[in-house]
């Protein structure tokens, strides 16, 4: 009798040739009957592993994925090669292991070295992987990958890094369970993009607000004639507006001209000194919501969104901050910035 057995395919193969190729081994050797080969039973068994094998795969992964099969060693967690043909968690409470052992032979007895070693790339981590049981794949631990070691001169094991994604239970597999662990590398990182335009604005000097003081006192950077005042967080005791006054000496300060939303407690954006005098006062994206008109002898400009105003006060030097009501500042920072 000739036989032509259909071509076998690799593990890692689609699960539905998988399927294809176990259902034609079976119906083939059932058609032999008593004058089949002495083979022909285990030929059967076969088809029924490739079977379930197939099942599990389209139970478990995606088609592509890369497959090795093991034996577990569910007696030892000590971090070293598991003895050939096996692989071990470093946790006896498997659902708690960071690392896994994996010898260099699978449980064929074949080298799964380089297959393992497909697991890396320039990403992090470097791919993800399931591990369940031949058979049950609702057995399961699910982990990403970020490291892949190989130990014992490239011919002992490979150590994978774990860091714990999902597991059905606490302890999924029993000692010398036959376990498929599947490999998913993630893609190499991208190109680094271009880097972005350089800022046309350069710090001058940070000034953290601490305690409870009633005015804040910046001294303006010097050497250009345009700066700002960048608000983060600046936070007052009760809801009220700001003020804001100019001096040329840092001692004595023109009138405060008043600014910001009287019902805020927190103030962020931007304050510009504009011009070859420095005495034209810009709040740049408000710097609260609502911010309302100065009102000051010294002072003169128009509404929000963008609150522009010139002051009498040419060549200032410092800035001083003050709440209406004389309240109490409490907390964030003013940078102070040159262009």
């Amino acid at each position: 009798m000739n036989l032509t057995p259909p071509e076998v395919r690799a593990l890692g193969d689609f699960p539905s040739r998988n399927t294809a190729d176990a259902d034609a081994y079976v119906a083939a050797a059932s058609t032999w009957g008593a004058t089949a080969p002495l083979w022909a039973t285990d030929l059967v068994a076969l088809g029924d592993w490739m079977a379930t094998l197939a099942a599990d795969q389209a139970a478990a992964f995606p088609p592509g994925a890369i497959v090795v099969t093991y034996t577990f060693d569910g007696l030892s967690a000590t971090v070293g090669d598991p003895g050939a043909g096996k692989v071990r968690l470093n946790n006896l409470t498997q659902g708690s292991a960071t690392a896994m052992l994996a010898d260099a032979l699978d449980n064929l007895g074949v080298s799964a070295l380089a297959t393992l070693a497909r697991m890396t790339s320039t990403s992090a981590p470097l791919g993800s992987l399931v591990l369940y049981k031949f058979g049950d794949p609702s057995r399961r631990l699910n982990a990403d990958v970020t490291a892949n070691t190989p130990s014992g001169g490239g011919t002992g094991h490979v150590n994978l890094t774990l860091t714990n994604v999902a597991v059905s239970t606490a302890n999924p597999f029993a000692d010398g369970d036959s376990l498929v662990l599947v490999l998913d590398p993630r893609g190499a990182k991208g190109d680094t993009g271009a880097p972005g335009a350089t800022s046309l604005w350069t710090t001058d000097g940070t000034y953290n607000i601490t305690g409870t003081p009633t005015l804040v006192t910046i001294p303006l950077p010097t050497g250009a004639a345009t700066c700002r005042l960048s608000f983060e967080g600046v936070t007052i005791a009760s809801t009220q507006s700001l003020t804001v006054a100019l001096s040329t000496n840092g001692s004595s300060f023109g009138t405060a001209a008043g600014f910001g939303s009287a019902s805020g407690t927190m103030f962020t954006g931007f304050l510009s000194l504009e011009g070859l005098g420095r005495n034209r006062l810009s709040l740049e994206d408000r710097v609260v919501a609502g911010a309302s008109v100065p009102s000051s002898p010294n002072m003169s400009g128009e509404g929000p969104p963008n609150q522009r105003f010139a002051t009498t006060i040419g060549g200032a030097t410092h800035i001083q901050f003050a709440v209406n009501g004389g309240l109490a500042f409490t907390g964030g920072t003013i940078v102070a910035e040159k262009k």
